[in-house]
């Protein structure tokens, strides 16, 4: 029997690859995190990597994709799947685990939980939220931002950022 169609839609698979060496990180519970921050966003399908980085490789790719020569907290890098590919490219998202660090300190928080709210920042990036570009952008992004993190504390995960998320 042949089948004539589209090709079916694989499922969300996650990559995670650490770059850096000073911080201990639980890879797996990023990955899965990672995996529900994306189906409460509604994105079930697809492949996202993510990069754990320090500030020094952060500084380079600020200068070098947003012209800023400082390190940032995180970067999202869209991706776009080749024509006729079955697979569906969702896009990198880049984190600094010491700029990570300072604001989880600010914040009286676990560094996990900050790379959570990175996690969630960037990915919404990826799927096409962006608080630059206009008032009412912001206001979907951190209205998106407030939902996704308020599912992911119901499940048990923690989430660094205000009490009242």
């Amino acid at each position: 029997m042949t089948m004539v169609g589209q090709p079916l839609a694989e499922p969300l698979t996650v990559y995670l690859s650490n770059r850096q060496r000073t911080f201990r990180i639980r890879s797996q519970f990023l990955i899965s995190t990672a995996e529900t921050i994306l189906c409460h966003a509604g994105q079930t399908t697809g492949e996202l990597s993510v990069l754990l980085i320090n500030d020094r490789a952060m500084r380079v790719l600020n200068a070098q994709y947003r012209g800023k020569d400082r390190p940032t907290d995180v970067l999202s890098f869209p991706q776009s799947s080749p024509q006729g590919c079955a697979e569906q490219l969702i896009g990198d998202v880049v984190i600094s685990l010491q700029t990570a660090t300072r604001q989880a300190q600010e914040r009286q928080s676990t560094l996990h939980g900050e790379i959570v709210r990175l996690l969630v920042h960037g990915i919404l990036h990826l799927l096409g939220y962006d608080h630059e570009h206009s008032p009412q952008e912001l206001q979907l992004m951190e209205d998106k931002e407030r939902m996704i993190i308020r599912c992911l504390i119901a499940e048990g995960i923690t989430v660094s950022g205000p009490k009242s998320w």
